[in-house]
């Protein structure tokens, strides 16, 4: 059934006036039974001004004053400061500064100047505050000043806490390297061990050891050969230190190197020559740090020595002193016996010389001769001296006659030759040989 609006508010109209007049013809009061009971006048509550602590009394700037500072670099293992600038509202006569929060477990610390304005952040960030693999590490540092005097009560107390980001970034120093014990005048023979060291100088004080690496040479000039032994270069791993800390943040690798068979050595066409005495070996070195940095590349050349040299023949006098074999043919009489001393080495210990085909080497000469050749040092067939004592037969005038010695060094496989000429005039001796018995051309 359908109910007019109208006819609904009329109809509560209605009953809320007949409520009310029932109430009225009561003729009795709610509150009348609280007649008695006196209540207190009301008080007038006036609020109290509040004093605002302001915390824009001070700011941190670089140290010219000129740029808000929001944030200073270190570099991991290097001591090093940020000066910054403290500019405070000019009512504060005096605060105190102190740094209230730091990210990281090692921290800066706050150094006052001369300048009572100016304070510098110190720090050495520890080798090892950035992660392995980054190049960097961001903290978060604040720093608390809070007005301790000033020319108005409400402004003591006033703080401001500013924050700064404190980027530390990997060092970028390099380590120095010193090679000792080989460089360009140095020989170095094959299968003698050549001992060097390498100190390196690391400037980021890291508690991990530099390390020294070896590297091939690469050959580029045709001018001058030289071979690559990077690979004949070792660790000595038998000394007890190695490396050896020399200094509070520099160390001394030994190494050696030791050549057990040099290259042939190549002219300027990249020709082998199988005759030449030495070639040019090189190898090259670097160092790392403790964090990762690397040394400039260093290049170390030398001379290397085939193992079997040409042997030196020198011809001595009667004292041992050399005889120069260039100057004039020495005079010899027909005759009389002459004794040439022959002295033939080779510098590698264990090269053994060797005469070859001896009596056929005097077998030109006229009369009665004999080459006899023996080691000087027992064990020892790197060095040896020939006599040869020869009486010439007997000629009529005089004749010119050269002996060819040729002797060999040999070691492993290889083997050097070398020949030494002594040229000789022959001349007539009357008391050794009659002219009666002389033969004519020495013969």
């Amino acid at each position: 059934m359908k109910i007019s609006l109208k006819k609904l508010g009329l109809s509560l109209t209605v009953v809320v006036s007949s409520t009310l007049v029932a109430c009225g013809n009561s003729g009795s009061n709610p509150i009348s039974k609280y007649d008695g009971i006196k209540l207190e006048d009301k008080t007038n509550v006036q609020m109290q001004p509040q004093t605002i602590m302001p915390t824009n009394l001070f700011k941190v700037k670089d140290s010219t004053g000129a740029n808000q500072l929001t944030f200073v670099n270190f570099t991991e293992g290097q001591s090093s400061q940020v000066l910054v600038r403290i500019e405070k509202d000019p009512n504060v006569s005096a605060y105190s500064i102190e740094m209230i929060d730091f990210s990281n477990a090692e921290r800066p610390t706050l150094v006052p100047t001369k300048d009572a304005s100016v304070y510098a952040i110190q720090w050495n960030p520890p080798v090892g505050t950035i992660g392995d693999g980054q190049l960097s590490q961001q903290f978060r540092l604040k720093i608390q000043l809070v007005a301790t005097a000033a020319k108005t009560q409400n402004l003591i107390g006033g703080t401001s806490i500013v924050e700064l980001g404190v980027m530390v970034n990997r060092t970028t120093a390099q380590p120095k390297i010193n090679v000792t014990g080989i460089d360009a005048s140095t020989k170095v023979t094959e299968k003698v061990p050549t001992v060097f060291t390498v100190d390196v100088t690391d400037p980021n004080n890291s508690p991990k050891l530099p390390e020294v690496i070896i590297t091939s040479y690469l050959y580029a000039n045709t001018e001058a050969y030289s071979a690559d032994v990077s690979r004949a270069v070792f660790y000595d791993d038998k000394r007890q230190v190695n490396p050896e800390k020399i200094g509070s943040n520099t160390y001394r690798f030994y190494y050696i190197l030791d050549i057990d068979r040099l290259p042939l050595d190549r002219d300027r066409v990249g020709k082998e020559v199988p005759v030449a005495t030495s070639v040019g070996i090189c190898f090259l070195v670097r160092a790392e740090s403790g964090v990762g940095t690397l040394s400039n590349q260093s290049q170390v050349c030398a001379k290397g020595i085939y193992a079997a040299q040409p042997p030196t023949l020198t011809y001595v006098d009667a004292a041992g002193t050399a005889i120069d074999t260039s100057a004039a043919a020495i005079e010899v009489k027909s005759g009389v016996e002459t004794v040439l001393t022959l002295k033939v080495a080779t510098e590698h210990p264990l090269s053994v010389i060797s005469v070859s085909k001896a009596d056929s080497m005097i077998a030109s000469l006229t009369g009665t001769k004999s080459i006899a050749c023996s080691y000087d040092v027992d064990g020892k067939k790197n060095q040896q001296t020939c006599v040869v004592k020869w009486t010439p037969a007997c000629v009529s005038k005089t004749a010119t006659v050269s002996l060819t010695v040729k002797a060999d060094a040999t070691l492993d496989t290889k083997t050097k030759s070398s020949s030494i000429v002594r040229t000789m005039t022959v001349v007539p001796d009357l008391d050794a040989c009659p002219v009666k018995t002389a033969v004519k051309g020495g013969k």
